[in-house]
């Protein structure tokens, strides 16, 4: 039997204009729930966002705070809210109880409690329900008419499962991600939100050159189309197509249209605008691309690629100082992430600190557990650096990976060979990249470590027929 709302400890003197929702706590005794905690997080902040007039902070700026649920009043200073929503999930077979509670930042005292013994088929309901409570408390009202229709409940766990994967973003992470996506989306084909996260594991795994492009990108754009045909109104997909015809398609003005409408469907969506960012750097348009990253930090500051993307976008508009600056901004919530790693790499390149662009490339090398694109670019560096011979077998390791059944990225393996001064075999390597049709290509004007081949005749036929 549910409990009823505990008394509230402190009224607040005023409507809450602000909430942070963290990821509720697995307590179950098999410790291997923390997939529906992070769901149940996840599906209240998207629940709170619809209310107008309340900022609701970032999922993934909310979720960095794992584990800081002690200390509220700096859990709120960091995210600058003014309330936040904490809890806790324990599965016993096909019970759930939640805890829930909403706590004034101000002092600390808890504006609203509950707790909630439910059957686990429940828990989609049980999100909403939530949502209203706190909504209520905090005195303000959610838009009527929005509320989703509650999946098939085994697929709805899947989904959580493949969001819960997703978010590692790891080659294996995404993997196990596309899998969850594919079950569920089989047990329940009228969910939107099962295809669109399908179209969003495929794309990125497309995009870190874990899958060829043409295996990953059609997908990604056929599970976004199947989304928005079953609900048009969902921004995810849309950023989904404008990431695809970007990619694959090289179509610029179809990227951007989709972006544009993702971004009109929801403005505070900062994947897409980070997304959109990364087609205007390609399309050399880098004070946009500068303004609409900066968006993306801003709506989502904690998020790490979107900071290191920022930081990116800078090396490409030749911004070395202030791209360096962004990624460690990334890496001081992450030392480990690799791309962030990555990109400071080539901003410290920008900056002819050689042996320290060398030992960041070591690190993401380190840090995406020899991933080939990683391996390619610490090749490159260590040529640029002087360090010819280690340099040398490292793209030679490479072709093991295709042995095994492993996408070479041929856009990367070009640019190792190219600081290795072979030009040639560099340019066989960027024309396999075009046969592939590698994503990596709508930068081939922009790419600022491809000086080089620019000036060689080679790439401008290259060039007019790419993308």
């Amino acid at each position: 039997r549910d409990a009823g709302p505990a008394a509230s400890a402190a009224a607040p003197a005023r409507a809450a204009s602000s909430a942070a929702v963290l990821p509720f706590e697995d307590r179950s005794a098999s410790a291997d729930q923390q997939f529906l905690g992070d769901g149940i997080g996840e599906e209240v902040t998207a629940t709170l966002a619809r209310v107008e007039g309340l900022r609701v902070a970032a999922r993934s700026a909310a979720f960095a705070l794992r584990g800081h649920a002690d200390d509220v009043r700096e859990v709120g200073r960091r995210l600058g809210v003014t309330a936040v929503v904490e809890g806790s999930v324990q599965r016993d077979g096909e019970r759930l109880r939640v805890t829930a509670s909403l706590v004034n930042v101000a002092d600390g005292f808890q504006l609203w409690s509950a707790r909630f013994d439910r059957a686990a088929g429940d828990v989609f309901a049980l999100q909403e329900e939530i949502a209203r409570a706190v909504a209520q408390a905090l005195r303000v009202r959610l838009v009527e008419g929005a509320r989703r229709a509650a999946p098939d409940a085994r697929a709805y766990e899947l989904y959580l499962q493949g969001r819960y994967a997703w978010y590692r973003r790891t080659e294996e992470g995404l993997r196990t991600a596309a899998r969850y996506f594919e079950q569920a989306a089989a047990l329940a084909p009228g969910y939107p939100q099962a295809h669109a996260g399908l179209a969003d594991a495929y794309a990125v795994l497309g995009f870190y050159d874990y899958l060829p492009p043409a295996d990953a990108f059609p997908r990604a754009e056929a599970a976004a189309r199947r989304a928005i045909a079953l609900d048009s109104s969902l921004a995810a997909p849309h950023a989904t197509l404008g990431y695809a015809a970007l990619y694959h398609r090289w179509d610029v003005a179809a990227g951007e249209a989709a972006f544009r409408r993702a971004v009109a469907l929801d403005p505070d969506n900062s994947t897409a605008h980070q997304w959109y960012g990364n087609l205007l750097t390609a399309a050399g348009r880098f004070d946009e691309a500068e303004r609409e990253l900066r968006h993306a930090v801003a709506l989502d500051p904690l998020s790490l690629i979107a900071r290191s993307a920022l930081g990116w976008s800078l090396v490409h508009a030749g911004a070395y100082a202030a791209a360096l600056a962004e990624c460690r901004r990334a890496l001081e919530l992450d030392p480990r992430y690799a791309v962030a790693l990555l990109w400071g790499g080539w901003a410290l390149e920008g900056l002819d600190s050689l042996p320290a662009a060398v030992a960041w490339q070591r690190r993401a090398v380190a840090a995406s557990d020899s991933g080939a694109l990683y391996v390619a670019e610490l090749a490159r560096a260590l040529a640029r650096a002087g360090g010819r011979a280690e340099a040398a077998g490292l793209p030679a390791r490479l072709p093991a990976r295709a042995d095994s059944g492993r996408y070479l990225p041929a856009y990367e393996i070009a640019k190792a060979l190219d600081a290795l001064g072979e030009r040639a075999a560099a340019f066989r390597w960027l024309e396999r990249a075009y046969r592939e049709r590698s994503h990596s290509l709508v930068f081939l004007r922009v790419d600022p470590q491809l000086a080089g081949p620019r000036r060689d005749p080679r790439f401008a036929a290259l060039a007019a027929r790419g993308a």
